[in-house]
C-alpha cells in the first residue's frame, strides 16, 4: 500500500530529481557591478535635467526577489546618495503633495525599483522603474551579458517616460 502511494505521488508530482533553477548564480563582482549600473538608471540620469537632485527614494524589491544580494547592494548604493525608505507609508508628510485631482506627487524624491530575471544564453534582463508623480515616471528594460569582466548591453528597450 505504502509503495503504491509513493508511486502515485511520484507520477503526479513528477521526478524527485534535482530542481534546476532558471536563475543563474551571480558572483559578488557581478552583483557589485550591476548595482553600480542601476544608479545610472535613476530619473536624474534618464529623464530629468542635469541639475535635478533628489533627496530621497522609496526603494522596493521585486517579490519574489530572485537576487536578494543584488537588491541589498543597490540599496547600499542608494543609501550613499539618498535617504532611503522601504515603503511610501514611511515618507514624512512633506515628501508628498496632493493636487486638485487628488493625485499624489512626490516632493524632492522618487520611487524606484529594479528587477532582474534570467534571459537566454547567460544573459540577464533588468527592468528599471521610477515614479515621481502621475505625469513623471519611467521604465526601461535592458539585457546584459557578462563579458570580459563587465556587464555588456546586448539589447536595450526604449525608455518609456510618462
Amino acid at each position: 500500500m505504502f509503495t503504491c502511494v509513493l508511486l502515485v505521488l511520484s507520477l503526479v508530482l513528477g521526478s524527485a530529481g534535482p530542481v534546476v533553477s532558471d536563475t543563474p548564480n551571480l558572483t559578488d563582482v557581478q552583483i557589485r557591478a550591476l548595482a553600480a549600473e542601476a544608479l545610472w538608471h535613476t530619473p536624474e540620469y534618464t529623464h530629468f535635467t542635469r541639475d535635478t537632485r533628489f533627496q530621497w527614494v522609496v526603494f522596493t524589491a521585486s517579490s519574489p526577489d530572485p537576487y536578494p544580494q543584488f537588491t541589498a547592494a543597490v540599496k547600499r548604493r542608494l543609501t550613499a546618495k539618498y535617504v532611503v525608505y522601504g515603503a511610501q507609508s514611511e515618507l514624512p508628510p512633506a515628501a508628498t503633495r496632493v493636487d486638485e485631482s487628488h493625485r499624489i506627487w512626490f516632493v524632492n524624491g522618487f520611487q524606484y525599483s529594479v528587477s532582474v530575471r534570467a534571459a537566454s544564453r547567460g544573459r540577464i534582463e533588468v527592468t528599471y522603474r521610477d515614479f515621481e508623480g502621475p505625469l513623471a515616471a519611467g521604465t526601461q528594460v535592458i539585457t546584459y551579458q557578462w563579458i570580459g569582466g563587465r556587464w555588456r548591453v546586448r539589447a536595450k528597450g526604449p525608455l518609456i517616460v510618462a
